[in-house]
């Protein structure tokens, strides 16, 4: 959800469904040694308490804020449409994407990482 301020979708669209398991996402900080070496050594020593699960998981909170406040304000305007899939039919996205899902993954050898991700 977080994609109707992210993106702007909100100023364009005005129907959204929700509940759909179509992926996820995954974000990452990464950094080339070269530039880590030329940091400071308080810039080293404030990057590297940051990082890990702490790092994640102040995102994650920071991601799930943003949705949720965009999807707040979707529903409160009027002149949108919001439909929450039941369980039964988000199954059946399920269904109608898991041979284009389990094709990628066969692909790129990705299995271990898809297995991670579901847990």
């Amino acid at each position: 959800a977080s994609t109707l301020s992210d993106f702007k979708l909100d100023e364009v669209a005005d129907a959204y469904t929700l509940g759909a398991p179509l992926g996820r996402l995954a974000f990452f900080a990464v950094m080339g040694q070269g530039s880590y070496d030329a940091l400071s050594g308080d810039a080293k020593a404030a990057l590297d308490e940051a990082r890990g699960c702490g790092l994640g998981n102040n995102a994650e909170t920071a991601w799930n804020a943003t949705a949720d406040a965009a999807l707040e304000a979707a529903r409160a305007d009027g002149a949108n449409t919001v439909v929450d899939l039941s369980a039964e039919e988000a199954q059946a996205f399920a269904d109608a994407v898991s041979n284009v899902v389990a094709d990628y993954v066969s692909s790129v050898g990705g299995d271990a990482a898809l297995a991670a991700m579901q847990e």
